[in-house]
């Protein structure tokens, strides 16, 4: 089941005059677990550039909302002031209901990879924000972990990419299937095999090893300076522990990039950010930062607050002098970048990292209106409405749901975000 807290996921905004010339703040959010759009409309005046106002207004209220809501207008008040059934007039902000996928012809290195069709996979549950868990409709014994972002396309497409480019490694969940539309051969995501250990920022009560710290930097070495790329997205909730191999696996390579110095360099920082948050259980550290300076680190205290197999000083010690290390290594200007195509094994041959361009309109629809009116009528569009959790699986659900303190006001009061 997602968590509440990261259900509403931003999609996309815009700023228009209304029909009164007032400028107001239109927001698309999408609720991850019935994967469906709603639209925020908000006073400019309320500044909301970190959207907080909107995710606090669907937190509060979908529950109440009838399933065909998607405009939601909140007053310079924070209160609510109208909902409709409709998306707003003049809104072409893009959601999930009309998300363009990537068709797999437009990717000749993706080709020779597995595919299944969405139809062939079978829901087991919801673990995070377009993150499910599933199994093969012919091989129910086997799970896998069904990852999609329709609204971020090419994060996704970075990651596919990435993924099959990459060889074999003990610390790396391998690609396992592009999962492909039934209709049309759009890619809607891909498949890996379901790690059963979870991830050290859920589970705060697991032994952490040494051993474990020693295989992240391992393979950071091997992805900067064998493959040349970086992670970019180091943290407790992307380290997982395999109980069927007793090592660390990384996962989500959405955000890689090039190995550049700045990227390795951080690289390096969010690593000492994950074993703060790994050995202290203070993980609201990394939301709250704008940059990743582990000077930051140096006047908190660490308190462990979590069970390792060995003294907090030893693990920070090792990462000391594994940067003490890199840096040596970097002098030396002894580094690699990957292959486009490369096959299994070792990456011969330096050259840039590349694959095709992620290609989602058609030239002649951005050039002329009409046309552009006309494909978007008949473009296919992935049916990703799905029923709620509750109705989904409503074993799970506890039959004895708390009562609401109150009933649902007609116009919740929000707290505003105080300006800077």
């Amino acid at each position: 089941m997602i968590d509440p807290v990261v259900r509403f996921q931003w999609t996309s905004g815009s700023s228009r005059m209304d029909e009164f010339g007032k400028e107001v703040q239109t927001t698309c959010y999408t609720d991850a677990d019935q994967r469906r759009p709603y639209f925020i409309i908000l006073p400019a005046e309320l500044e909301d550039e970190d959207e907080l106002i909107g995710c606090t207004v669907l937190q509060r209220i979908w529950q109440y909302l009838s399933p065909d809501i998607q405009t939601i207008k909140i007053d310079k008040n924070c209160l609510l002031e109208s909902i409709s059934n409709d998306r707003p007039e003049e809104c072409w902000l893009e959601s999930i209901s009309d998300a363009r996928l990537p068709l797999l012809d437009s990717s000749p290195g993706l080709q020779n990879c597995p595919k299944v069709q969405y139809s062939k996979l079978v829901e087991v549950d919801r673990l995070e924000p377009f993150v499910d868990l599933m199994v093969h409709s012919d091989s129910t014994d086997r799970q896998v972990i069904f990852k999609y972002n329709p609204c971020r396309p090419r994060f996704l497409w970075n990651e596919i990419h990435i993924l099959q480019l990459l060889p074999s490694h003990p610390n790396i969940v391998p690609l396992d299937h592009i999962v492909l539309a039934d209709v049309e051969a759009r890619i809607l995501g891909f498949t890996t095999r379901f790690v059963k250990g979870g991830d050290f920022a859920k589970n705060k009560t697991r032994l952490f090893k040494v051993k474990w710290l020693q295989q992240l930097t391992d393979v950071l070495d091997y992805l900067h300076l064998e493959v040349g790329v970086a992670h970019g997205d180091i943290q407790p909730k992307n380290l997982l522990f395999d109980p069927e191999t007793d090592n660390l696996q990384l996962i989500d390579f959405g955000m890689v990039s090039s190995a550049s110095e700045y990227c390795i360099q951080e690289d390096m920082d969010l690593t000492y950010f994950a074993l703060y948050a790994i050995i202290t259980l203070d993980l609201e550290l990394f939301p709250t930062l704008r940059s990743y300076d582990t000077a930051v680190l140096k006047d908190k205290p660490w308190p462990t607050n979590r069970k390792l197999d060995c003294e907090a000083s030893q693990l920070r010690k090792h990462l000391d002098d594994w940067v003490k290390r890199r840096k040596e290594t970097r002098k030396t200007g002894s580094q690699a970048t990957i292959k486009k195509f490369p096959g299994s094994g070792r990456i011969e041959e330096s050259e840039t990292l590349a694959w095709p361009e992620l290609e989602l309109y058609d030239e002649e629809e951005e050039e002329d209106d009409a046309k552009a009116e006309e494909a978007e009528r008949k473009r296919y569009k992935f049916p990703w409405r799905r029923p709620s959790y509750a109705e989904a699986y409503p074993e799970r659900v506890s039959k004895k749901r708390q009562a609401p303190d109150s009933e649902a006001p007609d116009s919740p009061v929000l707290e505003k975000k105080p300006k800077a």
